[in-house]
């Protein structure tokens, strides 16, 4: 994320990132689904790639058509974005896609307002990874990886598979349950360190103690 900040789908990275969406998801997202004021974000819509052609559809399960509430880092990258699609809107003249000043535009476009192409979003990410040393990532590994940390942090299975748009809380436990096993013992762990800690820490102070105590006597 470090390197795409000043690339112009930097904005489309961070939110999949986020809030875990599908890049179709991201894709066919509108400002117009955007409430800044609350921080809702809400799916309608994703773009599907058929061969070369994009058509936008319907989500892809219904219960993938949901509402997010977007945490104050992605509404300013969203903020940000917007600033920047107005830039280019300006400099496109006639040639911005969707007009002037029309709310329905994507919130992910090319300089000229078109709706960014799914391989394209695609080929941008393998490229940006390999000029960031980093081993091959699949966009969806976004999506993944919000919902590894998610989970890891004892987010409840019913509130994350909302938040994926899964049709059932089975299919998110069948993906992230070693996730939340693992976090379970981690913190299981933890807790087990910090008893031990304070048993030893206890039993030092009693040996202190005593200590100070023969040595009072013998004064």
């Amino acid at each position: 994320m470090a390197h795409t900040k000043d690339h112009e789908y930097h904005a489309l990275y961070n939110l999949i990132a986020h809030a875990s969406l599908r890049r179709g998801e991201a894709l066919a997202l509108r400002w117009e689904n955007i409430d800044f004021a609350t921080g809702e974000i809400t799916i309608e819509a994703q773009l599907v790639q058929l061969g070369w052609e994009v058509i936008e559809t319907a989500p892809k399960t219904e219960a993938s058509a949901r509402t997010l509430v977007a945490p104050m880092p992605l509404l300013i990258s969203l903020a940000i974005q917007r600033r920047r699609q107005h830039t280019w809107a300006e400099q496109a003249g006639k040639r911005w896609a969707p007009g002037p000043g029309n709310n329905s535009v994507y919130v992910f476009t090319d300089l000229d307002g078109r709706a960014i192409h799914p391989g394209d979003a695609l080929t941008q990410f393998q490229r940006l990874t390999h000029e960031a040393d980093l081993p091959p990532i699949r966009i969806h590994d976004l999506r993944h990886g919000a919902a590894t940390m998610a989970r890891a942090a004892g987010i409840d299975v019913r509130i994350l598979s909302a938040m994926l748009g899964h049709s059932s809380t089975t299919i998110t436990n069948d993906l992230y349950g070693d996730v939340a096993t693992e976090a379970k013992r981690e913190a299981a762990n933890t807790i087990a360190d910090q008893l031990a800690y304070r048993e030893e820490r206890r039993a030092e102070s009693s040996t202190d103690m005593t200590t100070a105590k023969g040595w009072c006597a013998g004064r």
